[in-house]
């Protein structure tokens, strides 16, 4: 697999730009208390999509 150099992501809460992560930095809007709850729920979501991460033991057990 070929490594990452570089990774982004944008949030967008009702069509308005309130926060970008990259790989080098963070920068957004002051967030409301409102934001703030709908940036975790974001997240939940991007963890759903993508499930949680492997431990070394499922991992093993896989290669069985």
């Amino acid at each position: 697999m070929k490594k990452v150099e570089h990774w982004g992501c944008d949030v967008r809460i009702n069509g308005k730009h309130v926060l970008t992560i990259e790989s080098n930095c963070v920068y957004g809007r002051f967030l409301t208390d409102a934001d703030e709850e709908t940036i975790r729920e974001i997240a939940e979501n991007l963890l759903a999509f993508v499930g949680k991460k492997k431990t070394s033991a499922a991992q093993s057990a896989e290669g069985e």
